[in-house]
């Protein structure tokens, strides 16, 4: 990269493609925290239950180090690390490292990730979108808990009122 230029990282650590330049990357489609995707870049991405994997599904039918991911020829595969409950690629349990084609399904425990190819353009405007949409979900949080407060104060001098000319009788 020439000085100067700005470099844009996702959630793959080292991604390093031009604007244009596709990648592969995991959309979570059935599970919790549905809708997030995650790019995985050169290094390949380890997926578990928690960190120090690259990629942590919360899901109890997940291994803490589930299966690892790997970049071969510019392709997907997916290797089972002796996981409890397998990784499946389209519904088929794998038990030796496997091609995971563009639009595959990856499930691991009780999610479902399916493998895309996009551009650095699409990653980045579907980045700008959950940043704008995390922004207004807590906006809409904040406004709901200042009415919830706002409600309740007023439930609560009308319970005084009542009370108090519940005890005039």
């Amino acid at each position: 990269m020439e000085e100067g230029q700005t470099q844009v990282v996702t959630f793959a650590r080292n991604t390093n493609f031009a604007l244009e330049g596709r990648a592969h990357c995991l959309e979570l489609i059935e599970g919790h925290d549905s809708g997030r995707h995650f790019v995985v870049g050169e290094p390949g991405a380890s997926i578990g239950r928690t960190p120090p994997a690259d990629i942590a599904l919360v899901d109890s039918e997940v291994s803490r180090i589930h299966c690892q991911l790997s970049l071969k020829e510019g392709a997907l595969t997916v290797t089972d690390l002796n996981s409890t409950n397998g990784t499946f690629v389209d519904g088929i349990r794998i038990n030796r490292p496997t091609l995971v084609p563009v639009g595959a399904i990856l499930r691991i425990g009780r999610q479902s990730l399916k493998h895309e190819w996009r551009s650095q353009r699409e990653i980045l405007q579907h980045e700008e979108f959950e940043r704008e949409l995390k922004k207004a979900r807590s906006y809409v949080e904040g406004l709901l808990a200042s009415t919830t407060l706002e409600l309740t104060e007023q439930h609560r001098h009308r319970l005084d009122s009542a009370s108090d000319q519940f005890a005039s009788r």
